[in-house]
């Protein structure tokens, strides 16, 4: 028996098929497996050459020419902007909890860029600290 991969390469499918073939007069030929696989263009995006991802106006068009499609590319972008997100508020939770460590910060701090006790007086205080020295 000759185990054969059979693969149809259309626009809009891909078909495939798993067959054993006979190769004698007592064997029999059958097919094991077999299936296909639709292209939806409705959810792809386009990817240029230099990563960036972007909506495709015409997928149809841009997958017969070529260019780079990708079903899962904007909701790998979307993803990646949440954990970006993520990431970002816990270096934020972090970064205040070593100044109330420090005593540069207390809890009763609020963490707002108007009035007194706030965070923009301490921005103010390091804008000053880099022409000159301060007093706490």
């Amino acid at each position: 028996m000759k185990k054969i991969l059979g693969l149809d390469l259309g626009t809009a499918s891909i078909g495939w098929a798993v067959v054993n073939e006979a190769e004698n007069k007592n064997e029999k030929s059958e097919i094991l497996k077999l299936g296909v696989r639709i292209i939806q263009y409705d959810n792809f995006s386009k990817i240029d050459k230099s990563g960036k991802v972007s909506e495709s106006k015409n997928p149809e068009s841009d997958f017969l020419a070529g260019k780079g499609l990708s079903p899962n590319a904007s909701r790998t972008q979307k993803r990646g902007a949440r954990r970006n997100l993520q990431r970002f508020k816990l270096r934020r939770k972090n970064l205040i909890d070593i100044l109330i460590n420090y005593k540069i910060l207390s809890k009763s701090t609020v963490l707002t860029e108007t009035g007194d006790s706030t965070t923009h007086q301490t921005l103010s205080l390091r804008a000053k600290a880099a022409s000159g020295k301060i007093e706490i």
